[in-house]
C-alpha cells in the first residue's frame, strides 16, 4: 500500500459558507462528490496515475480512506484534491461527513490486472476500537456523545477534548467563549477556564452532542449544576402580511420554523438563529447565502423576483426551506378551474368583487347569457316597433275619414 500523503488540516475555526463561484468543471477520469454520493463509486487506473476529486455538490465533503492512507481534509464546493496511486491494489474511501458515501479506486499493474475488488462499506460500519479510559482533565469525543459530560476543574485548569469518533466534531460555547473549530478523527483540542463558572458547550455538526466545564473558585464551591440538554429560545414565527410586509422565520435546533411561506414581489424575509448551534440560510442555486449565524444572529433577504426558492443549512443538511414569492393576480389568470365549475380566481384581500361575467364560466351558464340576449333584443324590438305600429294604423284611419 503506499505511503500515506500528509494533507494540511483545516483551520481551527468554524468553516465557512461554500463559496459561491461555479467550481471546475470535471473531466474525464475525475470523481466527482454530489450531494450525496460520489460519480463514478468505482474508477480504475493504471499505477502511477493521479486521481482527481471534484466536489461538484453544495455541501462540504471529504475524500477519506478506509485505512487512512490519505484524505483531502474539507473539501467545499468548487475544491479539488488529487492523489497518485503508485501500488496496485483496491483503494477504498469514504465522506467523513456523510458516511453512507463510499467509493473506490481500483489500482491495475502494466498488464492490466486489477486487484480483486474489496467490499465497501461505509466506514460507520467498520468495527472501531474502544478509547482508552479517559485522562484526568480529557474530555473524549464519540459518536455521538462527549465522555464525560460534566467535568469539573479548579479555576485556571485546562480541559483537553480529543475525537475519539469517526465523524468530525466540534466543541462550540454556547456564549461564544470558546470554539475549537473542525476536529477530525484524533484532533485534539485545549482550553484553559480561569473564572469559575458553569460552562456549556456542544458540537455544531451534532446539536445533541452537549457537555459542560464546571470551574470550582479558590474555596473549592462549585457553581450551581446546570442541565446540558439542548434548548432553544422560540418564539412565535411571523407570517407575512398580505401587502408583502416583512417576515421572520426561527433557525432552532435543527429546523426552519415555519419551512416554507408563501410571500408576495418585495418581501423581506429575516431568519432568526433561536437555536443553540450555528447555521446557514443556502439557497439551492446558490442565489443567497447567509454564511455561519451563531445563535442569536440573524440573516435578511429581499425577494423581488417570483419563483421558488429552496434552502437549507450546510451545516446540517437535513434542514430544508422554501420561500415561494407569488404574485397574486398573475396566479390567478393562469389558475386551473376549480371544482363545481368555478374558474380558480384568486381575490386579493381588500379587493372589490368583480361583477363581470366569467368568460370561462361552465356550457349552462352560457346558455342562459345567450337566451338571455336573445329575450332582451326580441323585448327591445317590440318597445320599438309598437309605437310605430299603432300611430301608422291611427293615422290611415284619419285619412279615409278625410
Amino acid at each position: 500500500k503506499p505511503a500515506p500523503t500528509p494533507t494540511p488540516r483545516p483551520a481551527a475555526n468554524v468553516p465557512a459558507a461554500p463559496t459561491k463561484a461555479p467550481g471546475p468543471a470535471a473531466a474525464s477520469g475525475d470523481v466527482q462528490a454530489i450531494d450525496n454520493d460520489y460519480s463514478p463509486r468505482t474508477i480504475t487506473v493504471l499505477a502511477g496515475a493521479s486521481v482527481r476529486f471534484v466536489n461538484s455538490g453544495v455541501i462540504r465533503h471529504t475524500v477519506t480512506a478506509l485505512d487512512d492512507s490519505f484524505d483531502s481534509g474539507l473539501m467545499a464546493k468548487g475544491d479539488v484534491y488529487s492523489r497518485t496511486f503508485t501500488t496496485p491494489g483496491t483503494y477504498d474511501y469514504f465522506c467523513i461527513l456523510h458516511p453512507e458515501m463510499v467509493g473506490s479506486v481500483q489500482v491495475t499493474d502494466g498488464t492490466g490486472q486489477a486487484a480483486p475488488p474489496a467490499a465497501i462499506a461505509p466506514r460507520s460500519a467498520a468495527p472501531v476500537s474502544p478509547p482508552p479510559p479517559a485522562a484526568p482533565g480529557e474530555v473524549q469525543m464519540l459518536d455521538n456523545d462527549f465522555s464525560p459530560r460534566t467535568i469539573t476543574v479548579n479555576a485556571g485548569g485546562s480541559v483537553r477534548f480529543v475525537n475519539f469518533g469517526v465523524a468530525p466534531h466540534t466543541v462550540t460555547a454556547i456564549d461564544n467563549s470558546f470554539d475549537s473549530g473542525f476536529m477530525a478523527k484524533g484532533d485534539a483540542y485545549r482550553h484553559t477556564f480561569p473564572t469559575p463558572g458553569t460552562f456549556e458547550y456542544l458540537c455544531i455538526y451534532h446539536p445533541g452532542m452537549t457537555g459542560s466545564v464546571r470551574v470550582l473558585d479558590a474555596s473549592g464551591a462549585a457553581p450551581p449544576a446546570l442541565v446540558t440538554a439542548p434548548t432553544s429560545t422560540t418564539t412565535p414565527a411571523t407570517a407575512a402580511p398580505a401587502e408583502g410586509g416583512p417576515a421572520t422565520l426561527q433557525m432552532t435546533d435543527n429546523d426552519y420554523s415555519p419551512r416554507s411561506i408563501t410571500v408576495k414581489p418585495g418581501t423581506e424575509v429575516t431568519w432568526r438563529n433561536t437555536g443553540r448551534a450555528p447555521h446557514t440560510v443556502t439557497a439551492r442555486d446558490n442565489s443567497f447565502d447567509s454564511g455561519i449565524a451563531k445563535s442569536g444572529a440573524s440573516f435578511t433577504r429581499r425577494f423581488d423576483a417570483v419563483g421558488t426558492f429552496a434552502y437549507f443549512c450546510t451545516i446540517h443538511p437535513g434542514m430544508e426551506g422554501t420561500i415561494l414569492v407569488s404574485d397574486t393576480a398573475a396566479v390567478a389568470a393562469v389558475a386551473p378551474l376549480g371544482a363545481a365549475g368555478t374558474s380558480g380566481q384568486t381575490v386579493t384581500p381588500g379587493s372589490a368583487p368583480s361583477n363581470q361575467p366569467d368568460p370561462v364560466s361552465g356550457s349552462d351558464d352560457t346558455l342562459k347569457q345567450v337566451w338571455m340576449i336573445i329575450w332582451g333584443v326580441v323585448a327591445l324590438t317590440a318597445l320599438v316597433t309598437l309605437p310605430i305600429v299603432i300611430f301608422g294604423r291611427g293615422s290611415s284611419t284619419a285619412g279615409s275619414h278625410s
